[in-house]
C-alpha cells in the first residue's frame, strides 16, 4: 500500500482538532464571562442558581420543550431558526401581505414562593423580547392572588428591568396561589411578534388580552427568570410563522373567519357599521 497519499490524514486531522479547541475555548470564555453555564442538552444556558431538571421532551431540533426549572436565576432557551430561512423579509414600506410575523407558545407554571417568604421580585417569561410576568395582586379571604401583567417600559436591551409598577400593564387575569407559591395548572400563552411594527399581541387561554404593546427585540430565544427556590413547569415551548391557535392566513392576529364577516378588512381597517377598527371589534367580541 502506498502510505504517501495518505500522509495528509494526520494533518487535517490536527488541524481540526485544534480548531474545535479554540472554538470550543471561545463559547466556554463567552459563556463564563456573562456567568452562563451551558445545559447538558446544548440548547439553553443557566444562569445563577437556575438549573434545568427533569427535561422531558424534545422537538424534532432536539430543543427541549418540556422541563422544570430548579432555584432562582434564569434560564435561556435557544430555539431553531429553521421556519426564519422560508419566511418572507420585510421592511418597512413594503406590502403587509409579506409575512414576517413570529409566533411564540408556552404553558408556564411559575412559582411565587411560599407564603411566609415574601418575595418582591416578578417571575417573568421573555419571548424574543415580549416580556410578561405574575405579580402577587393581594388576598382574598386568606388566599394569595396573583395578576398576569406585560412589561411595556423603556427599551432594556439586555439590562434589567425595573420592577416599578408603571413598567407594566395589567391584564385583569388572576389566579389563586396555594400557600407552597404555585398556582394550579399552566398558564397557556402565545405571543404574536411583528417586528418591523414594533408591537406585539398576548393572547391567554386562547383569548386575545392586549394588542399593540411596544415591542423591544433581544432574540428569537426564550429567557425565563425563576425568583424562587421551588420548581418552575415548563411545556409546549414553541416558535412558529403561522398562528397555532385559529386558522389566519395573513397572520395578522385576527381569526379568517371574523374578518370575513366583516368584509374580509384588515386589521387596522375600519368596520363601518361601527367605526371602530377590525380588531378593536375582535377584542370586543362577546365570548363563549
Amino acid at each position: 500500500m502506498n502510505t504517501k497519499r495518505f500522509g495528509f490524514l494526520p494533518v487535517l486531522l490536527c488541524v481540526l482538532i485544534f480548531t474545535s479547541g479554540i472554538c470550543y475555548a471561545n463559547a466556554q470564555d463567552k459563556v463564563s464571562g456573562s456567568k452562563w453555564r451551558v445545559d447538558s442538552s446544548g440548547w439553553a444556558r443557566e444562569k445563577g442558581d437556575a438549573k434545568i431538571r427533569n427535561l422531558e421532551s424534545v422537538d424534532e431540533d432536539g430543543a427541549p420543550t418540556r422541563f422544570l426549572i430548579e432555584g432562582e436565576g434564569e434560564v435561556e432557551i435557544d430555539y431553531p431558526k429553521r421556519f426564519l430561512k422560508t419566511r418572507g423579509k420585510r421592511s418597512k414600506g413594503d406590502s403587509d401581505d409579506t409575512n414576517t410575523i413570529t409566533f411564540y407558545e408556552i404553558r408556564v407554571s411559575p412559582s411565587l414562593g411560599k407564603k411566609d417568604n415574601v418575595i418582591e421580585k416578578i417571575p417573568t417569561i421573555d419571548m424574543g423580547g415580549a416580556v410578561m410576568g405574575l405579580r402577587i395582586a393581594g388576598e382574598t379571604e386568606g388566599a394569595r392572588m396573583a395578576e398576569l401583567v406585560a412589561w411595556v417600559g423603556s427599551k432594556s436591551n439586555g439590562k434589567k428591568r425595573v420592577e416599578a409598577a408603571e413598567n407594566w400593564i395589567r391584564t385583569g387575569i388572576y389566579f389563586d396561589v396555594s400557600e407552597s407559591g404555585y398556582i394550579s395548572g399552566h398558564i397557556p400563552i402565545v405571543v404574536r411578534v411583528d417586528e418591523i411594527s414594533g408591537i406585539w399581541d398576548l393572547y391567554v387561554f386562547g383569548n386575545i388580552v392586549l394588542a399593540d404593546l411596544p415591542y423591544s427585540k433581544r432574540s428569537e430565544n426564550f429567557l425565563i427568570e425563576s425568583v424562587a427556590k421551588e420548581k418552575t413547569s415548563v411545556r409546549g415551548v414553541r416558535v412558529t410563522d403561522k398562528n397555532p391557535l385559529f386558522v389566519d392566513e395573513n397572520s395578522d392576529g385576527i381569526p379568517d373567519s371574523f374578518a370575513e364577516r366583516h368584509g374580509g378588512i384588515k386589521r387596522s381597517e375600519i368596520v363601518e357599521e361601527t367605526g371602530s377598527s377590525l380588531l378593536v371589534e375582535y377584542m370586543s367580541r362577546p365570548r363563549g
